[in-house]
């Protein structure tokens, strides 16, 4: 995808962020699903958070509603990045 905003100049490569992450921890990344799971997760997770504030009726920005296909489809996406 060429319209993603770290796609931009100024943003490092995948392969330059994976080099610093190498470099600072010493070891290597290897396969990079494991991590693009992990943070599918995790974004899924927090996006659950809100969806609960939204059906408590704490919220009433309008995308909260959309959570509720949004989560699923980001777990959907979780589990093909890992191949489960």
């Amino acid at each position: 995808m060429t319209d993603l905003v770290t796609s931009a100049p100024g943003f490092p490569s995948r392969a330059e962020l994976v080099e610093t992450w190498e470099s600072v921890t010493g070891r290597r990344a290897g396969e990079l699903s494991w991590f693009e799971t992990l943070a599918i997760w995790k974004l899924a997770v927090l996006l659950e958070a809100s969806y609960h504030r939204h059906l408590a009726g704490r919220t009433d920005d309008p995308f909260f509603a959309t959570l509720e296909h949004g989560v699923p489809a980001l777990l959907a996406h979780a589990r093909a990045t890992c191949g489960a």
